[in-house]
């Protein structure tokens, strides 16, 4: 897992939680079965890993979640959020991020994915040269649960680049995920989740889960 990672930090955010990922990865070994493991050159007919990319997830979601194909909605591959909305008494900033097509609703995760998040990286600086907006996250749903407030201000205040999150997420193939997102104020916002994700190598060499950023 070491040789795939891209920098430093990314590095130290994989290795904080090491346990977990192995333990994703031998979930996705007996999810894919009788599929063997291929690595980031997954065949067709293996089953892969690769970086967390947004097209994987309901970020930015058109379209519905197709019961006869198991097709999900399909999740446009950007970060990036704008938020032109202002905060008010009745919203108190918060806003979906990962939801179905429309939002209110739960994104349905593809059937030939599951995803292990350790950590989230605000890009909004490095992006656009203006402070994140981002202050705190609400995972409504995950797999059956709900997940306590986590605030996100140490990213918004500079103390630190990325933030590793207590318990990382597992992201189960065809379950539910609903997660939202609190902001400051009205413009652009690109909080970024980090981790690995397994699948199919046909799926992970789809053009359109790939950042637009």
């Amino acid at each position: 897992m070491m040789t795939m990672t891209q920098s430093t930090i990314h590095r130290k955010l994989l290795t904080y939680h090491i346990g977990y990922v192995v333990y994703a990865a031998e979930a996705a070994k007996k999810y894919f079965e009788p599929k063997s493991f291929g690595g980031r050159s997954a065949s067709d007919t293996e089953f892969g890993l690769d970086f967390i990319r947004p097209g994987m997830l309901g970020i930015n979601t058109v379209g519905a979640y197709d019961e006869a194909t198991k097709g999900a909605a399909i999740p446009v591959p950007d970060w990036s959020q704008t938020y032109t909305t202002p905060i008010d008494n009745t919203n108190q900033g918060w806003f979906d991020w990962v939801s179905g097509s429309g939002g209110g609703s739960a994104y349905k995760m593809r059937q030939d994915c599951l995803i292990v998040v350790t950590a989230l990286d605000n890009l909004t600086q490095k992006l656009y040269n203006t402070p994140p907006l981002a202050t705190g996250i609400r995972p409504v749903l995950m797999n059956g649960e709900t997940r306590p407030v986590m605030t996100t201000r140490p990213m918004l205040i500079g103390d630190m680049e990325a933030m590793v999150l207590p318990s990382p997420w597992l992201l189960l193939p065809e379950t539910d995920v609903y997660i939202r997102k609190q902001v400051r104020d009205v413009g652009k916002d690109c909080l970024a989740m980090y981790g690995i994700a397994f699948g199919t190598g046909n799926y992970l060499k789809k053009d359109d889960i790939f950042n637009a950023v």
